[in-house]
């Protein structure tokens, strides 16, 4: 069908500077319909976007660093919204757990590369 899916987990201004090279990682599933992206807001006309791409349909591990969204402008000093997940179709998507790391280690998304 067609439709946007969106989910978001907002909160109070939160301050990461003091972390060392953070990075998000995600427990995720999804039907493989449509691509996610992955989106994060640090205040008025202060937001970045990356691409997680189309899902295995299993549940996955997927590590984003902060770096992947420094070219955009993103401030580490103010996340007000910790994840908004869009999908520009209508998608099952299923969130197990978002969690903010240090010393970020691995692989990530192919758009961060």
């Amino acid at each position: 069908k067609d439709g946007l899916s969106s989910f978001g987990i907002t909160g109070e201004p939160m301050n990461i500077m003091h972390m060392e090279n953070p990075y998000i990682e995600i427990i995720i599933n999804s039907d493989k319909k449509s691509p996610i992206y992955l989106n994060l807001n640090c205040g008025d006309n202060c937001q970045a976007t990356v691409d997680l791409g189309k899902l295995s349909g299993e549940w996955e591990i997927i590590k984003i660093p902060f770096s992947c969204f420094n070219n955009q402008g993103f401030d580490k000093s103010k996340i007000t919204i910790r994840a908004m997940f869009i999908a520009p179709k209508v998608t099952d998507l299923k969130i197990h757990t978002i969690d903010i790391k240090s010393n970020f280690y691995g692989r990530t998304i192919k758009s961060c590369s």
